[in-house]
């Protein structure tokens, strides 16, 4: 557990005093507007400042010799309302290679001890034991990761394990192996699609080291709890020289499997020479960008690599050594993918890094030159961009890591465009332990459905520390961004009826569904703090209805009801009366 220091509790209370100070004066205002206008659409801004943060105290669970390494993040609500974070405890001497789990519980306010999905590797030196994450519609948390061969440094692209948490929404309760592959399933990847299906995919070689240059899933429809025989959806051929490697893009659960693949050539050079992206709705039927291709791997056999050059390719480089792979993307509220590419063209000590802003606009990719952020050498300093966030197509952030001074102590910085990538500039400095050699950066993974967004910084050194910051996102008394009328493509949230009501009765939410989506509806005070979620699932296109009868002594007065659905909100007022 955490132990957050006096000095950040103090804080910490004196930023929540200012802010219910302001809070009145902004909910006057906003009942005020709300009186006028019947429609609102609550736009995402995290400008607003952190609602919580580990600062420099960090999350250290226990001390051990090791580091955290590809940290992942997945938001829930369901019985809770939890971001669950996932690293992994590097082995050693007397340790064992194990993923292991912590969240942050939106409502109590409070970080949790970690707890291990199940050992690993006894005494494991290599780092290679990746893990993913999800949480399946029933609320059991299911994490896949590689079970190393042995405990040499070397002993990875092991067969993978896939695990199911004994409680839904409870990391505690232990874990349960579900599914196991042999050697050659590596770099796991989890995804869930709209009806609830759950997929993983991998790199995928016949063993430890040979033929990997396909990827491979396998999907499960009972929430995690049996897993079929799995299917090759991409196939670059029989060359041992191909590698294949793929990229999950920061989205909603609802926006399908969206991938972007990095073919590598192993040798002379070991390069990454090509990128591709390709897309599912339900892991049969797969296309390209703009849906000029498409194959269904269950009866026309895998994509191969002549498909993925013709139709799927985003980027090639000619040079030798040369590397063009995609290192972070994510979809815009308006369903645009957009991606941040490093083009490396042979590095060497006088040979700088080229970053690159991708998005497919006019019939072709995009490639706007965001090299200013990070001017130096990207490998002789560690520098990454590590994840970017879209407010909408022309604004966004970016997350960078960066050794400023060439010292070896990184900083986290947040660097911002509204011109979508043509300039950018820096809005934050998010440092705390820096005197850490390398740092990895992580944010929500399914960004999309959650209201909150929440950033992990991973710092590897003699110690394991990764701190923690949650952002507000939605809450209906921080602003209103812009005004958007009901229409097609947005969600229709109507009065409640009757309204107002007695607090001892019950009331009739009604809203519109322009198309299948996750849907979250949910219950605030005045205070934006969460009361109940009604409606936490998928629904149809078209219109549907739910009573909400308040529980226990929830007294009279002004409160807020809130309805997510895919990338669109809106919220609306109601009254109680005794």
């Amino acid at each position: 557990m955490v132990v957050l220091l006096q000095k950040n509790k103090d804080e910490k209370m004196k930023r929540k005093k200012e802010k219910q100070s302001k809070g009145w004066l902004t909910l006057t205002i906003l009942v005020g507007i709300m009186m006028i206008i019947p429609q609102f659409i609550w736009c995402i801004d995290i400008s607003d400042g952190y609602v919580y943060s580990t600062n420099s105290s960090g999350h250290n669970p226990q001390v051990i010799t090791g580091f955290n390494f590809d940290p992942q993040i997945y938001y829930y609500s369901g019985a809770h309302n939890r971001t669950y974070f996932l690293w992994m405890q590097k082995g050693g001497w007397g340790y064992s290679h194990e993923n292991m789990i912590f969240y942050y519980d939106h409502d109590t306010e409070e970080l949790s001890s970690s707890f291990g999905v199940g050992v690993g590797t006894l005494g494991a030196t290599d780092v290679h034991g990746h893990g993913a994450m999800i949480v399946a519609d029933d609320g059991h948390i299911i994490v896949v990761h590689e079970q190393l061969r042995n405990t040499s440094s070397s002993a990875h692209n092991g067969p993978y394990q896939m695990k199911r948490s004994n409680e839904p929404e409870d990391p505690s309760s232990g874990f349960t192996l579900v599914h196991t592959t042999g050697s050659g399933n590596c770099y796991p990847k989890l995804w869930k699609t709209a009806n609830g299906d759950l997929f993983v995919s991998s790199r995928y070689g016949s063993d430890a080291w040979n033929n990997h240059y396909r990827i491979k899933f396998f999907k499960s429809t009972d929430n995690g709890q049996t897993w079929d025989g799995g299917t090759v959806v991409i196939n670059f051929g029989t060359s041992a020289n191909y590698w294949a490697y793929h990229l999950r893009i920061h989205q909603s659960d609802s926006d399908g499997i969206n991938i972007v693949v990095d073919r590598v050539d192993r040798d002379p050079y070991y390069e990454y020479p090509d990128c591709y992206y390709v897309r599912s709705d339900d892991g049969v039927i797969w296309r390209n960008i703009d849906n000029s291709f498409s194959k269904n791997v269950d009866t026309q056999g895998a994509i191969n690599c002549t498909e993925m050059d013709t139709y799927c390719l985003i980027e090639h480089s000619d040079d030798d050594g040369g590397c063009v792979p995609i290192t972070t993307g994510c979809f815009s509220p308006g369903g645009n993918l957009y991606l941040i590419e490093f083009d490396s063209n042979r590095l060497s000590s006088t040979n700088p890094a080229y970053w690159y802003f991708r998005y497919w606009e006019n019939d072709e990719w995009q490639k706007v030159d965001i090299s200013e952020i990070i001017p130096d050498d990207f490998f002789a300093s560690g520098n990454k961009m590590e994840a970017i966030y879209s407010y909408s197509d022309t604004k966004f952030d970016l997350y960078v890591v960066c050794d400023r001074t060439g010292s070896g102590i990184h900083e986290i910085e947040r660097w911002q465009t509204l011109d979508k990538g043509l300039t950018w500039n820096l809005v934050e400095d998010i440092t705390s332990n820096s005197d850490y050699d390398h740092v990895y950066t992580a944010f929500t993974e399914n960004i999309s459905d959650s209201p909150y967004l929440a950033l992990s910084n991973s710092y590897l050194n003699n110690s394991n520390c990764a701190d923690v910051f949650i952002l507000a996102r939605g809450n209906p008394i921080v602003a209103v961004d812009e005004q958007i009328l009901p229409s097609k493509t947005n969600v229709i949230l109507h009065q409640n009826n009757p309204n107002p009501f007695s607090d001892k009765g019950e009331t009739t939410i009604s809203y519109t569904l322009p198309k299948s989506s996750n849907v979250y509806l949910s219950i605030y005070n005045l205070k934006g703090q969460l009361l109940e979620t009604l409606v936490n699932g998928i629904q149809q296109a078209g219109n549907h209805s739910i009573v909400w009868t308040p529980k226990g002594d929830i007294g009279s007065g002004l409160y807020f009801y809130r309805i997510t659905a895919g990338h669109c909100s809106a919220t609306k007022k109601c009254v109680i009366l005794k």
